[in-house]
């Protein structure tokens, strides 16, 4: 079984990708989530509608693993994000929706993630991908 870090890994690499989660082997099927502040419904069908909307807003977005820390199930990984917002972002647990701008983005966000089995089966997130959107 793979190490928790590497699984943090494998996770936050979902979003650069266009294969269902559940090809991972890595998503638990009760996957709870919070971000920023929000909590959201669990399971993995939330973790693909997250994962399309993301798409959907920046085609070319990429997201970048910097760090990741952790001892046991508990793994924190700082990431950066940067792509092109040209298509809608929906964002989720919140009701805002954006139309796109044509501008680059780029923030820097935290995951909290819980491993257990060698699955991911909790995420906090907080991120400024609003704000990366909205700032002139």
């Amino acid at each position: 079984m793979a190490e928790p870090a590497a699984i943090a890994r494998d996770y936050l690499n979902l979003f650069n990708a266009s294969s269902p989660v559940a090809d991972a082997g890595i998503v638990a099927p009760g996957i709870t989530f919070r971000m920023n502040g929000n909590e959201l419904p669990p399971g993995p069908a939330t973790l693909e509608m997250r994962m399309a909307a993301f798409r959907e807003a920046a085609p070319d977005r990429r997201v970048e693993v910097d760090t990741v820390i952790g001892a046991g199930p508990d793994v924190a990984v700082r990431y950066r994000v940067a792509g092109t917002h040209t298509g809608p972002l929906r964002l989720p647990g919140t009701g805002i929706e954006l139309p796109p701008s044509g501008r680059a983005f780029s923030y820097v966000g935290a995951a909290f993630l819980r491993i257990e089995d060698g699955q991911v089966v909790s995420e906090e997130t907080v991120g400024d991908l609003l704000g990366a959107l909205t700032r002139g």
